[in-house]
């Protein structure tokens, strides 16, 4: 099939599939996920709602298992963000942080250690999840060998290596994918600094997407890595980092206390796992199509001379 043909047909397969995902979350899910107050932020950890947060865990693994099938024919990558921001349409309904804020005011040290420990299990649900796409892909390959997509570029581009010409490589492959996720991560850091100028939730929401695609996609384009995990561990990381930061900074017990939460820090972790995830997924999966566009046009221009 023609490249230029199936790069159309990928994204009207990962953009629907994004986009029934998160549907059906924000309207027939949410009920299910709504926190026992209404005023109240979407969190597990802290208020004690782990048995939210297994539901949550099992919507995200259905909706990775049924995406994956849904987009067999394309990178497994549309997949995973299809299910990461489809998994964001219960962020899309949660109120601020600031009733979490109120309440924890005397401790706010304790509550964002909490919010940490709350990011580390979601951050397992989203590996999971990952795990699941490859099975699921796997198996289709078992019965289906020609429905599963295969990368053309390394197809193309992969040559024969000797034993320390491949041990070369993975080192060279590891350091790239390294350099990639640091970088990713500085970008990202810079434009939450910019964009998040308010504790309101659409601003927040806004900030993480943005600053994960674009992080994301001019790291890869730099450091290209051909490993998803670099691209979906930069929010994990990042929402780490400011979480220890503010802990470490906050002024426990002071009168309110949490007016002087900065903005950073009002991200709620399940903004983190399924709108910075899925933004880094997009990201990621916008500059593999790059890359794989200028190869062949490359290809097309060699072949022209």
């Amino acid at each position: 099939m023609n490249h230029r043909r199936f790069h159309w047909l990928e994204k009207i397969q990962v953009e629907l599939a994004t986009l029934v995902a998160l549907a059906a979350v924000y309207f027939l899910v949410w009920p299910h996920l709504r926190p026992d107050d209404p005023e109240g932020p979407v969190t597990f950890v802290s208020v004690g709602g782990y048995g939210h947060l297994a539901a949550f865990a099992v919507i995200v693994w259905v909706l990775a298992a049924a995406a994956a099938v849904v987009t067999i024919h394309s990178r497994p990558e549309g997949a995973m963000l299809a299910a990461f921001i489809g998994a964001g349409g219960v962020s899309l309904h949660s109120p601020s942080v600031r009733p979490l804020l109120w309440l924890w005011q005397d401790r706010l040290a304790g509550l964002y250690g909490r919010l940490i420990l709350e990011v580390l299990l979601l951050a397992v649900v989203l590996a999971v999840a990952a795990g699941i796409v490859l099975l699921v892909r796997r198996m289709i390959a078992a019965i289906r060998p020609g429905w599963i997509w295969r990368s053309p570029v390394g197809a193309a581009a992969a040559p024969a290596q000797s034993g320390s010409g491949r041990r070369r490589g993975n080192r060279d492959l590891l350091a790239r994918s390294i350099a990639c996720l640091l970088l990713g991560m500085l970008i990202a850091v810079i434009l939450l600094l910019l964009l998040m100028r308010s504790g309101d939730r659409g601003q927040a929401l806004f900030a993480l997407l943005m600053s994960f695609v674009v992080g994301v996609m001019v790291a890869h384009q730099v450091f290209p890595s051909p490993y998803s995990v670099v691209a979906w561990t930069m929010p994990v990381a990042t929402a780490i980092v400011f979480y220890v930061l503010f802990a470490l900074s906050s002024m426990s017990g002071s009168s309110n206390a949490w007016t002087r939460v900065p903005f950073y820090a009002y991200a709620l972790p399940i903004d983190w796992m399924t709108v910075g995830a899925g933004g880094a997924l997009l990201g990621f999966w916008i500059s593999q199509r790059i890359h794989e566009i200028r190869h062949f046009e490359k290809l097309e221009d060699g072949k022209g001379t």
